[in-house]
């Protein structure tokens, strides 16, 4: 797993190493150990604009030339791309949210993910909430594992997760006949079910949000899940390992065509110049 994250650089570097050590402990347990680059950015101000539900939302433009300038490594080097944004400097929610948008009431977002939206990459935007790392790891996990898997399995192995995820709990619970009811009407979805809160939102009966109190309660699908998760990102790196071999056959071609050119300019047969 290789993961890209524009760091702001309001964010504390004992802070950012705290997550990137919970987070990685976490991936090493249930799929992989993941690489991470890491580039400091000044998020102090970025546009956004204003969404049919008066949230803000990061500014598509600003969003492509911040993920385009990943893709110059390769549109398959990395898995993940993170855009972690201080909670002081969050435009998406919060105290800043609420007075730009006027309303003291107003909730706004903690993150947002976009898969294959921009690019060939999954990107993440996601608040870093200095006084509670908790939220900064739920919010990162949920959009990242808990947003864009099923998107990746499909786009990179061609295969629906929900319907071997819905096997995988038919067995599981074979002997609940209300989640069996459940799963005769309604099936398995990941977002509903997996991500945004399964029970609570008329979702699978047996799962929670994915966040400090469903994480845990949500593992097992995860972990259903997780070799196929593998399976995607080894295709991407496997692109990706292509693509730079492709490169450096071109690049080998044009040396050696240059030198080809250089030593027919350059041909000497023994006879001075100019005789």
């Amino acid at each position: 797993m290789n993961i890209f994250v524009y760091k702001d650089t309001a964010i504390k570097a004992e802070q950012y190493t705290q997550w990137q050590t919970e987070f990685s402990q976490f991936c090493k347990e249930y799929l992989e150990k993941p690489k991470y680059t890491t580039v400091e950015r000044d998020f102090k101000f970025y546009p956004t604009v204003k969404d049919k539900d008066g949230d803000l939302r990061a500014q598509p433009e600003w969003m492509r030339t911040l993920v385009g300038q990943v893709e110059e490594t390769g549109k398959n080097a990395f898995d993940h791309v993170f855009i972690f944004i201080h909670v002081d400097r969050w435009r998406s929610g919060g105290d800043l949210f609420r007075e730009l948008v006027g309303n003291p009431k107003a909730r706004g977002i903690w993150g947002q993910n976009f898969s294959y939206v921009y690019g060939n990459q999954h990107v993440h935007y996601c608040r870093w909430d200095e006084k509670n790392m908790v939220n900064t790891f739920n919010t990162a996990y949920h959009e990242s594992l808990g947003h864009c898997s099923d998107a990746l399995i499909k786009v990179e192995l061609g295969i629906e997760i929900d319907g071997i995820i819905e096997s995988g709990l038919r067995k599981i619970h074979a002997n609940k006949p209300e989640v069996i009811s459940f799963l005769n009407k309604h099936g398995f979805d990941w977002d509903r079910d997996f991500a945004h809160g399964g029970r609570k939102v008329g979702g699978h009966p047996t799962l929670d949000y994915l966040g400090a109190a469903g994480a845990s309660s949500n593992l097992y699908v995860l972990e259903m899940a997780a070799p196929y998760i593998l399976q995607a990102y080894k295709v991407r790196a496997d692109s990706h390992n292509a693509e730079l071999k492709e490169k450096v056959t071109l690049l080998t071609i044009i040396v050696d065509l240059l030198k080809l050119i250089r030593s027919y300019q350059n041909k000497k047969d023994g006879t001075p110049r100019g005789t």
